[in-house]
């Protein structure tokens, strides 16, 4: 961008709706707690005590099942062989299983250990926790009075601040008890994004990838990894800035990669149709199509939970008066049909026609999802969704039976997520690389 000029924010009415949807944002944000109210200063992250299913659901996923089990010796802490890349042989947790060899499998990736004789559901942390403490593993949550115990001891043992009320636990959480200073100063360097072209001719091969990349440069994905200190990446007081400070003080066991990646579909809902880059060929809109990479369990989904979340309150869609809604709409269409439909403009009672581009968030559930839909024959998902993404004004199809359907001046943010054992089924079912590279791969720290 070489000067100020190059940033067109489109028609003088609609710079305001965009500043509107920032101020909400952020205001929105304020009232959980968390931050300084508007005008934004640093945001400054504060101590809350968390209860109920939030307390065991952060003590579960504060430490992987493998390390607690070792930890507190369950058994004398014996580990076994790995009979496969996420299970390791473990002693039954049971003390009234008397294995003297490892005959359990502790689960790395879901969690669990596994007794086929015991405990074929699995002992989760808590389980270990009871077990250390000498309560019975079955019933100890049926008891109000030793499941909070549980929760007390084991939050104390793993050197967290907890709190009683009554029969209720709670866990301190915020930045400095949870670290998130320390993991936004652990981050080096600046944001690196390596692109890897296409087919299409333009471009020389890559060479090939070293011994043990993960994604092979033949994939052609375009990754992108945060590398930088987050208070250098984005300034102080941004949306992406407290977006990131707020949520890892929620939830820092998620990877800063995925909040940075739901923060790019806040601002890509925020800027809408109206903010754009000019670009020599033909205009830039900040409609971006994400992919969160991540193993089972990594937390994808509550990221992108708490951008929905946040969208829902400061751009809420108008179901009664669709025909003027200028919010932010939610869905997952099964065709290219069914896409246009979602963001055509519709007639109101007096059969006039929505003046404003609709604005979607597309969400699929799982990407391999979208590759099956794509591999039907003569579907126009793929076609329709690679006209969007582009920023296409006018997008349509035709047919015999339905004639032609088009939107006009919709504005589109496509969200899913997948696992790193999919890829290589997607790059190879995948028909047009050009589809793939219109997404931006964001991968996690595990």
């Amino acid at each position: 961008m070489s000067s100020d000029d190059d940033l067109d924010f489109g028609p003088d009415e609609v710079k305001p709706i965009n500043e509107t949807v920032m101020f909400e944002a952020g205001k929105v944000l304020a009232r959980r707690g968390l931050i300084d109210t508007p005008p934004p200063a640093r945001p400054r992250v504060e101590l809350g005590v968390a209860f109920g299913n939030e307390t065991k659901d952060y003590l579960k996923n504060y430490a992987g099942i493998l390390d607690v089990y070792q930890a507190l010796k369950i058994k004398g802490g014996q580990v076994g062989r790995n009979t496969k890349t996420n299970e390791v042989m473990v002693k039954c947790p049971d003390p009234g299983h008397p294995d003297k060899i490892p005959s359990a499998s502790a689960n790395t990736e879901k969690n669990v250990i596994c007794c086929y004789a015991c405990n074929r559901q699995g002992f989760d942390q808590l389980d270990l926790a009871a077990i250390a403490l000498g309560m019975n593993w079955r019933t100890y949550k049926d008891s109000g009075d030793e499941f909070s115990e549980v929760l007390y001891r084991y939050g104390e043992a793993l050197g967290l601040q907890m709190e009683r009320r009554g029969n209720q636990i709670g866990v301190w959480q915020g930045g400095k008890l949870l670290g998130i200073q320390g993991v936004i100063s652990d981050l080096d360097d600046i944001i690196e994004v390596k692109s890897i072209p296409g087919n299409n001719g333009d471009h020389p091969e890559e060479p090939p990838p070293a011994e043990g990349e993960v994604i092979e440069s033949t994939t052609r994905f375009a990754s992108l990894q945060l590398t930088t200190p987050v208070g250098e990446l984005f300034p102080s007081g941004t949306l992406m800035d407290t977006w990131i400070q707020y949520n890892m003080a929620r939830h820092p066991a998620v990877a800063v990669e995925y909040f940075f990646g739901t923060g790019l579909t806040l601002l890509a809902a925020a800027a809408g149709r109206g903010c754009y880059l000019d670009d020599d060929v033909a205009p830039v809109y900040a409609n971006p199509a994400i992919v969160l990479i991540g193993t089972s369990g990594s937390r994808k989904s509550v990221s992108f939970g708490e951008a929905k979340t946040l969208i829902s309150e400061v751009m809420p869609w108008d179901h009664d008066h669709p025909a003027t809604s200028e919010g932010m709409k939610l869905g997952t269409p099964g065709s290219g049909e069914a896409l246009i439909d979602m963001l055509q403009r519709k007639e109101d009672d007096n059969g006039n026609l929505h003046e404003v581009g609709i604005k979607a968030l597309v969400e699929f559930t799982e990407f391999s999802w979208v590759t099956k839909m794509l591999e039907r024959s003569g579907g126009s998902l793929e076609a329709v969704m690679m006209a969007f993404m582009d920023g296409e004004g006018r997008v349509g199809t035709q047919s015999r039976s339905s004639g032609e359907t088009y939107a006009e001046d919709a504005h589109t943010v496509f969200f899913t997520t997948t696992q790193p054992k999919a890829l290589p089924d997607i790059v190879r079912t995948a028909n047009n690389a050009g589809f793939l590279n219109r997404w931006i791969w964001i991968g996690g720290n595990s």
